[in-house]
């Protein structure tokens, strides 16, 4: 049977045994129990005020400090006897009272529960997965003997308590002071108000882009449409009369006498880059200044034209040469066959 069985079953067998022998002696046990509740009565009365009064001086001691500066005066001869220092409580109060260092030793025990909650809500995942000081249970009234071994046990779990707790303290308090925090907070603040100012000042530009391109739109686009359909009728030897830009300025063509209009994906290869060709040129002549007669390069423009195609090309950029230069890269010979000889043409061979 296991011991704390038997502890357990200990006050039952005494209760009966007394039971039984006040049957076989002829006591009245009711009696004697009441007696003894008076008598035990009458010893509570009697050392009641003198607990009540060393208690509260314990704590008035530990309150103002001496205890813990008398604890530290006696430790180095505690500790050369071998008793941890922190019994010097115990070892004061145990000659006047037996009760009261029981009693101080059970507050003891509760103030290491205390210290071991508040380091457990405090501590990480981290923290909890290291190994922690074990649980002191508050001991239970016992034997002197039992009490100086459960106070030993909870003085000593309350010293790793403290211990722990004052480090953990020191490492939130170097973490950072409150001076600290305020200037990172009115730095932040500070970076807060010019990214802000960047913000505005980025919104305002969108607007601005945008009011811009709403005017482009409404008025630039129509124009360009015009001048571009002007363009292209000349190119294809009038076979496309109107040219529409959207919104978004994608190209569509509307052939002369046909109201439907095509999107520039659904013409040929060749008109579409027909196309492409007139709003280039119409861009320019409407954005470069006239009496500047600023000159136009183009690059290999005319190398995807059929004959047809090129032959109307160049009608129309010799015919526009008369308002400003015109220098036409290519690596073909059809556009220098087609304009040997031609008035105001010079054609050098690199």
């Amino acid at each position: 049977m296991a011991v704390s069985e038997v502890l357990t079953l200990t006050v039952p067998l005494l209760l009966a045994g007394v039971g039984l022998c006040g049957m076989l002696t002829g006591t009245d046990v009711f009696s004697a129990l009441t007696d003894g509740a008076r008598d035990g009565l009458k010893t509570v009365m009697r050392i009641f005020p003198a607990l009540v009064a060393l208690l509260t001086a314990v704590s008035m001691l530990r309150a103002s400090g001496a205890l813990e500066a008398l604890t530290r005066l006696c430790a180095p001869v505690l500790a050369w006897l071998g008793i941890p220092p922190e019994t010097a409580m115990l070892l004061l109060v145990r000659p006047i009272s037996g009760s009261g260092a029981l009693a101080a030793a059970r507050q003891q025990a509760r103030e290491a529960a205390l210290y071991r909650d508040a380091l457990r809500a405090q501590l990480t995942e981290e923290e909890l997965s290291q190994p922690t000081v074990p649980a002191v249970p508050v001991p239970s009234v016992s034997p002197a003997g039992d009490a100086a071994g459960e106070l030993t046990r909870a003085q000593e779990a309350l010293a790793s308590a403290r211990s722990r707790y004052d480090t953990l303290l020191g490492r939130i308090r170097a973490l950072d002071s409150g001076s600290d925090l305020a200037d990172q907070l009115a730095q932040k603040q500070e970076e807060l108000a010019r990214l802000q100012q960047e913000y505005d000042a980025i919104a305002l530009a969108m607007t601005a882009l945008e009011q811009a391109n709403t005017i482009l739109q409404n008025r630039f686009s129509p124009a360009l449409g015009a001048r571009t359909a002007e363009i292209f009728s000349a190119l294809t030897g009038g076979r496309y009369g109107k040219v529409l830009l959207s919104r978004d300025l994608s190209l569509s063509a509307e052939e002369a006498g046909d109201p439907m209009s095509r999107s520039i994906l659904q013409l040929s290869q060749g008109a579409a880059d027909q196309l492409y060709l007139a709003v280039r040129l119409a861009i320019c002549g409407m954005v470069l200044p006239a009496k500047k007669r600023v000159p136009l390069i183009l690059d290999d423009a005319l190398v995807t034209f059929d004959d047809t195609r090129l032959r109307a090309a160049l009608d129309y950029l010799l015919a526009e040469s008369a308002q400003r230069q015109i220098l036409l890269f290519t690596c073909q010979n059809r556009e220098r066959d087609y304009l040997a000889g031609r008035e105001n043409v010079n054609i050098l061979t690199l």
